[in-house]
């Protein structure tokens, strides 16, 4: 399985995330299942914008770093500007896990390290693989989620989640 996070807390964020997974499609990433959006607090740096969040569950025939120049150039084309870490971004894409390698390059780390520690992470790729375990990991989506406060994650309505 190949799981991808995407998230956005600036201009339209749900517009944002509806035009990556569509400009991901077009570059051939098959989009299989996403998970509801969900509207989420920031991380890291706190005085910013809430964030909204998914994660889509995605074929691709190629290696972990060409999906990785395809997440990028994605997030490139849409005007990402890296200014600091954990700072506000237009779009963001996490490769999460890609069909259970391990990467750890400068460049490329797979599984990515922080998302188990991350509900608004965790929460989204619940609707998708409740009982998936992490790689790396001895406890569920679901157990892992039940030592995490869930405080100011709302999920949004359906008809908000992305048409592909």
């Amino acid at each position: 399985m190949i799981f991808l996070g995407l998230g956005s807390n600036i201009g339209e964020k749900t517009e944002n995330i509806r035009a990556a997974i569509k400009s991901l499609a077009n570059s051939g990433v098959e989009i299989l299942r996403c998970s509801s959006l969900y509207i989420t607090p920031p991380w890291g740096i706190l005085s910013q914008d809430e964030f909204i969040n998914m994660v889509c569950e995605v074929g691709f025939s190629g290696t972990a770093e060409e999906l990785l120049k395809l997440v990028l150039k994605t997030e490139e084309d849409m005007g990402r500007y890296r200014y600091y870490k954990w700072g506000p971004r237009l779009i963001d894409i996490d490769i999460l896990e890609f069909k259970r390698e391990v990467y750890d390059l400068e460049h490329l780390k797979i599984p990515h390290p922080y998302y188990p520690e991350r509900p608004f992470v965790m929460v989204p790729l619940r609707d998708l693989e409740p009982d998936w375990k992490p790689t790396g990991q001895d406890r569920t989506i679901s157990q892992i989620l039940e030592n995490f406060s869930l405080e100011g994650i709302e999920k949004l309505p359906e008809d908000y989640k992305p048409i592909f």
